[in-house]
């Protein structure tokens, strides 16, 4: 599967991840009942992986139009992950700057870790993947939240990084996703407050 991806030109890489996080996003609740695990287990059957793509290749824009009942929802997920493993290039150039700028409490935030992302254009879909990880926790169906913020640490690294730095950055991953997740759950509790003040002066 990694040879197939790395394959495709930066363009096209790029805007299949767009739709994969996209559909990904659009569907999540759909699968949201049955409590399946998203984003917890690694190296699936690449033969679901191959559906997708055909699925893709058939689709193009509308890729993110229809839910497919054919390709189990663990598959999109992950293949994204694959995407990043299989980018060939370091996408965190100096992952020691990015422990080091963590040591400061002030710097716990997306802004800091996106800047430290050394291929540009994949920040927003890094950022947007994390987006749906916590999604994926508020739905019931990512239930080692650790865990998945290892196999992101992992994909992010190229081999040679790892040894030195997969703890570390599984550490921030895993602080960012708590943060932005209590955020979700602050923000929720805001607009439902707002919707009962709303009710009683109406």
């Amino acid at each position: 599967m990694t040879a197939s991806i790395q394959n495709m030109s930066e363009a096209v890489k790029l805007r299949f991840m767009g739709k994969m996080v996209e559909y990904v996003s659009k569907y999540m609740k759909k699968v949201k009942s049955r409590h399946t695990e998203l984003f917890q287990k690694r190296g699936l059957d690449n033969t679901h992986k191959i559906s997708i793509f055909k699925l893709y290749n058939s689709k193009k824009e509308k890729f993110a139009e229809e839910f497919s009942t054919s390709i189990d929802f663990t598959f999109f997920c992950d293949l994204i992950f694959d995407f990043f493993k299989a980018s060939g290039e370091k996408i965190i150039k100096n992952p020691q700057l990015l422990t080091q700028d963590f040591k400061n409490p002030a710097n716990l935030n997306m802004d800091v870790f996106k800047r430290r992302i050394t291929l540009l254009n994949y920040a927003s879909v890094v950022t947007d993947c994390m987006k749906l990880i916590v999604k994926s926790k508020a739905y019931g169906c990512t239930s080692n939240i650790e865990k998945v913020a290892g196999n992101l640490a992992t994909v992010l690294l190229l081999p040679s990084q790892q040894s030195k730095n997969q703890a570390d950055l599984t550490k921030i991953i895993l602080s960012l996703l708590t943060l932005n997740e209590n955020r979700d759950a602050i923000s929720q509790s805001a607009s439902m407050t707002q919707t009962i003040e709303d009710d009683k002066e109406s």
